[in-house]
């Protein structure tokens, strides 16, 4: 009886632990802790970096890179007309290299557009969004979204050749030689223009990574397409017909990125302009730090996720399971960080920050609400495209966008207050993924699209 009873207890020992081994063995999982890993480095010497750099600059100056970096990430959006994002679905190489090929051709366009725009309306650009009048700077945004657009069309190649640990290995590069480079200028010159000119640097480096990262992936394409019979498509003919079957992105990805992007940097932009460049940088921060939990998690979740969402749904296989096991694990690993800032943002803030950080711990509590299901909808989001929601994915981004835009003012213009419009905005972000999230979910279940 006593030998039995041991056998019955070691039988579920080893069932759960084959089980944990078998999930180990995943490329799922594999690919998430290979780019999870690298990230949690990479954002450790970001944390540890943090303190120093937030008493070197100070809020004011955070504000004023804060503007730029918004107004950079705003039209960031439109350096490749979220054409990368279609990089990963395409069954052969070859049309994934035109895609890729696009992607560059459209940053081009878009950054020698903005560079003579900026050059001929610096003035009024500069008073419009709060940067200092000055034709370097605003350069420098046309730069930086150059690099932008390079930069992912180059990751999502990656991204579909799942060359995860190549792409960690290369976060980890950059987060180092970025954060060393702030404390070098901050050392020497503590302002918002060494904070400036070393973001166009790691803009600049991280594209030239990517490239060194991806060449050897690139040039195995591009000979295969040149090994192609005779009247097979130039890649000229190829750019062409990839742009037509994957319209939908700029048709309709793009509109919803570029609000969602808007929406997320217009607060800053307004809080600039209502009051001041420090507040403005206590909401950068602010930001920043609670964003850690996506980059650590919720970008190698989305990463991982889209290529395998892609090949299930390509194979006719339904993607809901998937997508449940990664909401459910992002939500479970982001309510114990932002449960974390909730409890004790303020005093954290001011403990790792500096005293005259602390007010940016009180708009991390109320964001911290919003943030956890953003998190949480990063594979809802990457299995938009797969399920062709993305009209009404668009139409749901521009009641958010508005929503947004009208807690911030509302705050600001009727209270006064910018722990107001901090708070109303935080609302308008949760109520809005929860539904996101659910939808998704639901549809998931009852719809596919296969062909790619």
């Amino acid at each position: 009886m006593e030998a039995h009873g041991d056998g019955e207890e070691l039988a579920p020992r080893q069932t759960l632990w084959g089980s944990i081994v078998q999930a180990l063995r995943l490329p799922f999982v594999r690919g998430v802790m290979a780019v999870s890993g690298a990230a949690m480095i990479a954002q450790v010497i970001t944390i540890v970096v943090a303190p120093i750099t937030s008493r070197q600059y100070g809020p004011e100056a955070y504000g004023v890179v804060g503007v730029f970096l918004s107004l950079t990430g705003i039209l960031a959006s439109l350096a490749g007309l979220t054409y990368p994002h279609a990089i990963a679905l395409p069954k052969r190489d070859d049309d994934a290299l035109a895609l890729l090929g696009l992607v560059v051709r459209i940053a081009l366009v878009v950054a020698a557009a903005l560079a003579v725009l900026f050059a001929v309306f610096h003035g009024w650009v500069a008073d419009l969004v709060g940067l200092p009048d000055s034709q370097g700077m605003l350069a420098a945004v046309a730069v930086v979204v150059l690099f932008s657009g390079l930069s992912a069309g180059l990751s999502q190649w990656l991204v579909r050749k799942k060359a995860f640990k190549r792409l960690g290995a290369l976060s980890v590069t950059l987060a180092a030689a970025v954060n060393g480079s702030r404390v070098a200028a901050g050392a020497v010159v503590p302002s918002a223009t060494a904070l400036v000119a070393v973001a166009v640097g790691g803009s600049a480096l991280g594209s030239l990574l990517l490239w060194v990262g991806a060449r050897g992936s690139l040039r195995g394409a591009a000979t295969a397409r040149v090994a192609d019979p005779a009247g097979a498509p130039t890649p000229a003919q190829r750019r062409r017909e990839v742009a037509r079957r994957y319209r939908d992105f700029p048709l309709y990805r793009e509109p919803q990125q570029l609000l969602n992007t808007a929406s997320s940097n217009l607060p800053l932009l307004l809080l600039a302009a209502w009051f001041g460049s420090t507040v403005a940088g206590w909401w950068g921060l602010c930001v920043n730090v609670l964003a850690l939990p996506a980059l650590l998690v919720g970008d190698a979740v989305g990463r991982v996720y889209l290529p395998h969402a892609a090949e299930k749904a390509r194979e006719g296989e339904p993607v809901r399971p998937l997508l449940l096991r990664s909401t459910f694990t992002l939500l479970v690993l982001g309510g114990v960080a932002f449960g974390v800032i909730i409890a004790f943002g303020p005093w954290l803030f001011s403990f790792i920050f500096g005293a005259e950080w602390a007010t940016a711990g009180e708009y991390a509590r109320w964001l911290a609400l919003a943030s956890l299901p953003a998190l949480t909808n990063i594979p809802s989001v990457q299995t938009i495209p797969l399920l062709g929601l993305q009209r009404r994915f668009l139409a749901f981004e521009v009641v958010v966008t508005v929503s947004r835009v009208a807690a911030i003012v509302a705050g600001a213009a009727l209270l006064d207050s910018a722990v107001a419009s901090v708070a109303l905005f935080a609302l308008v972000g949760l109520g809005s993924n929860v539904l996101l999230i659910v939808y998704v979910a639901r549809v998931s279940g009852a719809r596919r699209r296969e062909e790619f």
